[in-house]
């Protein structure tokens, strides 16, 4: 019985540092038996562990290297080193997700050295290089392919429902369904006889010419019933002819003017082994390689094979970390290629923009020519939110579209001050009682300017909030001016007179500094309006002569005589102040002198009789011309344990200008506070 031969001393050692002495030469498929003999002494040695698992990543072998790692956390749970060997595993087989989240936990228990820190880099850069901003517009680059799947797939999902059998019984043939189905087969030809004679004689030549004309007859047969049945949505075709035709698309694919993406790709990552993988592909059909040693041959292929495989597999893992069109970005910058395509990109965005603003003031322009105010004031909406949202870059004349804006509404506004030579007298009434905001009759009117706001809804409180955000953010008195206008309209029509007056106020304060005419007009009239509905006849007729001042100084005969249309209707308009009582009395005396026949008469008293009961404010709200005074406008709300005076509001007054000047100087703190202790 032969001795066994007595093994080296220290085994485990020598092995395990032979193994770790190949590895740090990178000779990692060499130094991986030395790692295995050392563990099969002891298998349990964290060094020959740790060793083997980094040379068995190394050399692409990633399943038996979390094996590896596997065993050391069963061996020593809490290692920091076992983690972080873990993660870079994970890191180089491509699963960056996982990676990352295990490295950004592990950080906290150990900051140096930085190997956690070090892995959240890597799989950042990776995640950043596959999806990330730098990676570039890969869909938009391919979007051609990606739009032909997407094509074919609704295709597919739009053919309805075809059962299949399991089991499907064969069907036999007939000579005559032989014969239609070569004649519809493309370039298909009746079967020949067998033998042919070389003179043709009179009957062939019938027989030929009856043949001719029998293929001819199902031919058309068939060509009728698909254009019938066949030639439908879900037909033999194939589905690219329904895709539709792109045209003039500015990113073309990459494939477009590269022959051979896979050699290319292949010349990028693998660098000088990219010969080696095309003499192995090419190996395999290779005349020279077939002799009579087949053993020989046999392990040439295997290790062509496995060599290929190998190659690959590595490819595809550094192409997982650094994909194919980030390269192709990557070039495109270095080139200077991809400038030009962002300067030309930017050039059709600022062309679009500029179309776009040019659009929205063509369309105030001719609102304002057909007189339509309503629409100037949607165009007006749009156009600045529009300017506000677009950046400088992109539209570089946005001031100078902002300026037109500003101008364009301002008469917009301005405009509606005028009255028709074909208006007759009842429809000028009409027309300044809107302006003026007199009360009037509630009957149909044939004017443009009251029918376009028929029906019209908007949100006048966040409309607010969007104008007072505009006069904080504000640095141009112009737009100043416009948003205190706004401002004071829409609280005008959320019946809020006395927020009203003190934005129109501020308004028509910044108009006199601006020196813009048109602008005072437009303030002067929504004052008042104000003016109006406080029955303050007195305060409304010296603003309309100031107005008509300034009418005569500026040559505008039509604001003139349109002003002075207005003292004349406001003349004749009464505005003493009267109990609601008192007016609805009044208003039922002149209803009973309408009533002819005394038993008519007799029921409508008894029913105001009956409805006397009711609120003031409730009463007779079906007959026009009655507009009862709001307590907003007589005195201040009371509250339940103070009385707001006068002198309170200017004690308040004083208290936010000391605390807050700027805002004060805008009006709006003032404004909310007001507001807040009136409700």
């Amino acid at each position: 019985m032969p001795l066994e031969k007595p093994d080296i001393f220290n085994a485990t050692g020598v092995f395990r540092e032979m193994g770790i002495k190949f590895s740090k030469l990178e000779k990692y498929e060499k130094s991986l038996p030395y790692f295995d003999q050392a563990l099969k002494r002891s298998p349990e040695d964290m060094r020959a562990l740790k060793g083997r698992a980094m040379c068995r990543a190394q050399a692409c072998k990633y399943n038996d290297a979390l094996k590896d790692v596997a065993t050391m956390q069963a061996i020593v749970p809490d290692d920091i080193y076992v983690l972080g060997s873990e993660c870079l595993i994970k890191y180089l087989c491509c699963e960056f997700e996982r990676a990352m989240m295990e490295n950004l936990n592990s950080i906290p228990s150990r900051m140096k050295p930085d190997n956690f820190v070090m892995g959240v880099m890597h799989c950042e850069d990776a995640i950043q290089n596959n999806v990330g901003i730098r990676a570039g517009h890969p869909l938009r680059d391919h979007f051609q392919i990606i739009r032909k799947l997407a094509w074919q797939r609704v295709f597919e999902k739009a053919k309805p429902y075809q059962p299949k059998t399991k089991y499907k019984k064969k069907k036999k043939i007939s000579e005559e369904e032989k014969m239609v189905t070569q004649l519809a087969a493309p370039k298909a030809k009746l079967p020949l006889p067998a033998k042919r004679s070389r003179r043709k004689s009179n009957v062939s030549i019938g027989t030929t010419l009856s043949m001719r004309k029998f293929e001819s007859e199902i031919r058309e047969n068939l060509l009728s019933e698909g254009s019938s049945i066949q030639d439908s949505l879900h037909s033999i075709k194939d589905s690219g002819h329904q895709i539709p035709i792109l045209f003039n698309y500015p990113f073309k694919p990459i494939q477009r003017y590269t022959s051979n993406v896979q050699n290319l790709m292949a010349e990028r990552y693998l660098d000088k082994m990219y010969h080696d993988k095309v003499f192995l592909e090419r190996l395999k059909n290779r005349l020279g390689l077939e002799s009579p040693n087949e053993n020989g041959v046999r392990k040439i292929k295997e290790l062509a094979k496995k060599s290929s495989k190998y190659i690959y597999y590595n490819q595809e893992l550094l192409r997982a970390r650094r994909p194919f069109y980030l390269l192709r970005l990557q070039d495109a910058k270095a080139g200077g290629k991809l400038k030009e395509r962002q300067l030309e990109r930017e050039r059709a965005m600022m062309k679009y923009c500029e179309n776009e603003a040019a659009t929205l003031i063509d369309k105030i322009q001719m609102a304002i020519r057909n007189h339509n105010l309503r629409i100037v004031i949607e165009s007006a909406e749009k156009l600045y939110s529009f300017c506000e949202t677009t950046p400088k870059k992109t539209l570089p004349k946005r001031d100078w579209y902002l300026q037109q804006l500003y101008a364009l509404v301002r008469d917009g506004y301005y405009r509606t001050k005028i009255l028709r030579s074909y208006m007759n007298e009842e429809q000028k009434i009409a027309r300044i009682a809107v302006i003026l905001g007199l009360p009037r009759d509630k009957q149909g009117s044939t004017d443009s300017l009251l029918t376009q706001f028929k029906d019209y809804f908007v949100d006048r409180k966040k409309q607010c909030k969007i104008f007072q955000d505009r006069v904080r953010r504000s640095c141009n008195r112009v737009e100043l001016v416009w948003c205190y206008h706004e401002l004071s309209r829409l609280h005008f029509e959320q019946n809020e007179y006395e927020l009203a007056k003190a934005y129109v106020t501020k308004s028509l304060k910044e108009s006199y500094l601006l020196k813009d005419d048109r602008w005072v007009i437009n303030s002067m009239f929504m004052m008042i309006k104000v003016h109006v509905v406080n029955k303050n006849k007195n305060g409304a007729k010296i603003e309309l002569r100031q107005c008509r001042r300034i009418a005569k100084r500026t040559d505008d005969h039509k604001l003139e005589d349109f002003i002075n249309e207005s003292i004349k209707v406001l003349n004749n308009t009464p505005m003493e102040v009267m109990q609601p009582t008192k007016l609805l009395e009044m208003r039922t005396k002149n209803i009973l002198k309408l009533l002819r026949s005394d038993s008519i008469k007799k029921e409508a008293s008894l029913i105001f009789n009956r409805i006397s009961a009711l609120p003031p404010n409730k009463r007779m709200s079906v007959m026009p011309g009655i507009v009862y005074p709001t307590l907003s406008s007589t005195r201040l709300k009371i509250d339940d344990r103070s009385i707001q005076t006068e002198g309170s509001l200017k004690l308040r007054h004083r208290q936010i200008e000391k605390n807050d000047p700027e805002q004060y100087n805008r009006g709006v703190s003032f404004m909310e506070h007001m507001q807040n202790y009136l409700e």
